[in-house]
């Protein structure tokens, strides 16, 4: 039983062209120094915007979109975008953003 477990296991994602690396990496959540999903980090544009200049990061962009706040910003030559939630100031989610 346990040999096709493992079995399923390895061959599922590799039909899927993954590899469990790839899965892993995924799944590793995107963190910033002084800003975390979970963080309470404003409600109004404004009050964001001083938390997150505040801790030294620039905003290239604000977005409220589907009942989110969406804020791009730069750190260390990287792009992210958090998503904020409107009612907690909450960020939600945060994502590296890929370079093209």
């Amino acid at each position: 039983m346990k040999k096709a477990i493992l079995a399923a296991t390895v061959a599922v994602p590799a039909m899927l062209g993954l590899t469990a690396v790839d899965s892993i990496a995924d799944q590793t959540p995107v963190t910033l120094d002084g800003i975390a999903v979970g963080d309470v980090i404003g409600t109004t544009l404004g009050g964001i915007n001083d938390t997150i200049t505040g801790l030294g990061y620039k905003i290239t962009e604000f977005e409220i979109e589907d009942d989110e706040i969406e804020v791009e910003l730069t750190a260390n030559d990287r792009s992210y975008e958090l998503e904020i939630d409107p009612e907690s100031g909450k960020v939600v989610d945060i994502e590296l953003e890929d370079r093209d």
